[in-house]
């Protein structure tokens, strides 16, 4: 093969790669033109940090809505819940049991501070116009409720 057959050979395949920009340029156009997305339809949406880890998850499902946040190890949190009957605001820390929850459902409401049920905590509420105060030990024994009730103890 001569010099001017690599010559032409050589324009040729110029000419081609030339002709595919301009056609993929005509038929797609710049990613900075192209509209954003309007919508996004899932049932869970899990937002990642940069390590890969959840950072945020969004779920909606048969039994309400919740929302997640969480810190970089994962060991501290916020959960945000809305069910049919009941809807709560919970920190969690790093054992990711429920230091503080605040909560609404059909009969009142209720604020807790503690793990009630293991380590102890207080709990203040209103059930069916009733104001309550439940003190638990770190047992997560009840020794102190308010009106006082026989059924608590």
């Amino acid at each position: 093969m001569n010099f001017r057959q690599k010559l032409a050979y050589t324009m040729f395949g110029a000419l081609l790669a030339l002709v595919g920009v301009l056609f993929g340029s005509i038929i797609s156009p710049p990613l900075i033109a192209q509209k954003a997305v309007g919508e996004i339809v899932c049932t869970k949406l899990t937002v990642v940090d940069e390590t890969g880890q959840p950072a945020i998850i969004l779920v909606v499902d048969k039994d309400g809505r919740s929302l997640s946040m969480m810190d970089k190890m994962k060991n501290s949190g916020i959960t945000l819940n809305l069910g049919e009957r009941d809807s709560a605001l919970l920190f969690f820390n790093k054992t990711r049991n429920a230091t503080a929850n605040l909560g609404l459902n059909e009969t009142g409401g209720y604020l807790s501070i503690g793990d009630m049920g293991k380590k102890g905590g207080v709990l203040l509420g209103v059930h069916e116009g009733t104001g309550i105060v439940m003190v638990a030990d770190r047992h997560g024994q009840v020794v102190g409720h308010l009106p006082d009730s026989p059924n608590v103890r």
